[in-house]
């Protein structure tokens, strides 16, 4: 039988919307990430006072040997599992990122980055025609870099661009993100990878696993013919 309502008429029984379930699951998987790191960061400080009390009990100085095994149990690599569910978080976020108004209209990027190393292996595994056109292993963070930092980003940004927009074969001059004597301690590393012949909108429509919305998402965008997807890697 029907279901009705208290007033006796039918209820319109709403088509399921992705869009909205895929704010919510990320959402929840943001918010499980900032507890899963918070708990790791608890952990840590936890072991480092526990190691500082053996140490302390013992007599021991900052020279001593380190016990081994110090730390290992607590480093973020081995408990922080934040990068879970990635087939789920890219359909998620890649539903989200089609229907986005911005992303409709020309100003749609053509460089995606992350800094997840489990995001990054996963897009690659399923894009086995990516090519790697540029890896810089040290890029400045140092407060005293800044100007000449701006000026070498502008660069890079423009020879991205060039790249995102030009067919195949890529017709550009090469290119130095940094001068050979820029030199700094802290640092990131960026490598960044091309998906040639294939739109932002195009390639993303790939993680989808239903057709529901694909045909609303895959637009054919003419002036980007490629896509870029970098990684960040963060280091001491």
């Amino acid at each position: 039988a029907d279901i009705k309502d208290i007033t006796g008429e039918k209820q319109v029984r709403k088509k399921p919307d992705p869009v909205f379930y895929a704010k919510i699951f990320l959402s929840i998987a943001q918010n499980f990430d900032l507890q899963n790191e918070k708990i790791v960061q608890d952990l840590a400080s936890y072991e480092t006072a526990r190691m500082d009390l053996i140490k302390n009990l013992r007599a021991e100085d900052e020279t001593s040997p380190v016990v081994p095994g110090y730390q290992d149990e607590f480093r973020s690599g081995n408990l922080t599992d934040s990068d879970r569910m990635i087939t789920e978080r890219m359909e998620a976020w890649t539903l989200l990122m089609g229907c986005d108004p911005i992303q409709r209209r020309d100003e749609i990027s053509g460089f995606f980055v992350t800094n997840s190393r489990q995001t990054i292996d996963y897009v690659l595994e399923k894009t086995p025609e990516s090519k790697k056109i540029l890896a810089i292993d040290s890029i400045p963070m140092e407060e005293n870099s800044v100007d000449k930092m701006a000026t070498c980003s502008k660069e890079l940004m423009k020879n991205l661009k060039i790249v995102a927009e030009s067919p195949m074969p890529l017709d550009h001059d090469p290119f130095v993100a940094f001068p050979e004597n820029f030199k700094f301690e802290k640092k990131v590393s960026l490598s960044i990878y091309l998906v040639p012949g294939v739109s932002p909108l195009e390639y993303f429509s790939r993680f989808l696993s239903f057709d529901s919305a694909h045909s609303g998402i895959t637009k054919n965008r003419v002036k980007l013919k490629n896509t870029l997807i970098g990684y960040i890697g963060f280091s001491d």
